[in-house]
């Protein structure tokens, strides 16, 4: 690790497979105001602003903050973490986290108790991660999905017990009548 005075910039150049399960470790009783560049898994416990680009997993720990331009494979919030955020894998925010940002990830969970506010763009597929050796750090201008990208679609359902113990029928769903298949 390499550390600068004014501004901090921390880049950790080790390589984490060759250390199996190691991680890196911002703790409760630390802050770090900079740059921080991480190749393994990176857990804040404590408060982080400035810039953070990891190529594993960013755990940002309940009762920690990070106000950031954030780049990482995946992300798992359970504390508060706001700023610019770019998810190549998945962003999970668990039922303590708390998001607040321009967010654009490949895949996104969000428990029940966890609180969004902001902007989101999802890209289908996996975002290429950027190396540690990359310049620039921050959300890029995402290009158009590649032609054979699977569209997307949501859908919303209500599922409510029936009043009767017999068996439903489809005209029992929410939404009125089901059309009769043709090829039936």
């Amino acid at each position: 690790m390499s550390f600068s005075s004014g501004p901090t910039t921390v880049t950790d150049t080790s390589d984490a497979r060759d250390e199996g399960d190691a991680y890196s470790l911002i703790d409760a009783h630390s802050t770090l105001d900079g740059t921080l560049v991480t190749r393994r898994d990176l857990l804040v416990e404590g408060q982080v602003s400035g810039t953070v680009r990891c190529e594993g997993t960013l755990y940002v720990a309940e009762g920690s903050a990070i106000d950031a331009t954030i780049d990482a494979a995946n992300i798992v919030v359970s504390g508060t973490m706001s700023g610019t955020i770019r998810c190549h894998g998945l962003l999970e925010i668990r039922d303590t986290g708390v998001v607040r940002g321009e967010v654009d990830t490949a895949r996104l969970t969000i428990l029940e108790g966890a609180v969004y506010e902001g902007h989101i763009r999802m890209q289908p597929g996996e975002v290429p991660v950027p190396t540690a050796d990359s310049a620039s750090v921050g959300v890029a201008e995402p290009g158009a999905p590649p032609a054979n990208a699977a569209a997307s679609y949501s859908f919303l359902r209500s599922f409510s017990a029936s009043q009767s113990s017999e068996s439903s029928s489809p005209d029992d769903l929410p939404g009125g009548d089901v059309p009769e298949d043709p090829d039936a």
